[in-house]
């Protein structure tokens, strides 16, 4: 490895001579700490792994959202957070209709509404699926709507956007069943240009 202080002219080899420790400062929003894994977490993701959990496709598809949204890559987020968000909603219901031949062909019509309108139903009539807040509830029904701009009209994302990605990834994380995700927002500081 080489290094050098004159814009390349002069190249010299990176060879540290002192070990030194430097110090390291470590800058965490209060809010984003109830996001991180803990302690508890490592653990629960251990007996997660040995029952051979396989993730559902929506959570596979909400952690690519995440991804994809701290690369700073928002239409793509927004889009596949949306895709995800309809799958949860048909895996939600398909699980629980699955056995039941009535349960399968009153559920037809429940399809053609829009997805918002989807979101909202189990939102209001489920019990004991996450409980997301009526905040993350609406952001998330915003978030829709800007996904459909982003796609059908090719509006930009407004900054205030973020928030209402990052709750319709929860809402969506939500509906499914197993264990749930951790989405902390990634400060862009910690990127490679």
């Amino acid at each position: 490895m080489k290094w050098s202080i004159d814009e390349g002219k002069t190249w010299y080899d990176f060879s540290p001579t002192k070990k030194e420790r430097a110090p390291i400062n470590l800058f965490v929003n209060a809010g984003v700490g109830r996001d991180l894994i803990h302690q508890s977490d490592w653990e629960a993701l251990k007996d997660v792994l040995e029952t051979g959990y396989d993730p559902p496709f929506p959570m596979i598809l909400i952690s690519r959202a995440h991804e994809l949204a701290d690369q700073g890559l928002w239409r793509h987020a927004f889009i596949e957070g949306v895709t995800a968000l309809e799958l949860a909603i048909q895996t939600f219901y398909r699980e629980r209709a699955r056995s039941d031949k009535v349960f399968q062909e009153s559920l037809k019509s429940f399809w053609e509404l829009p997805l918002r309108t989807q979101l909202l139903t189990i939102v209001l009539a489920a019990q004991n699926f996450g409980d997301p807040s009526s905040e993350d509830i609406r952001s998330a029904l915003r978030a829709i709507e800007i996904r459909n701009n982003l796609v059908h009209e090719g509006f930009d994302k407004d900054e205030s956007d973020e928030k209402c990605l990052r709750a319709l990834l929860r809402v969506a994380g939500a509906l499914n069943s197993g264990p749930g995700l951790r989405l902390p927002p990634m400060p862009s500081g910690n990127s490679l240009s």
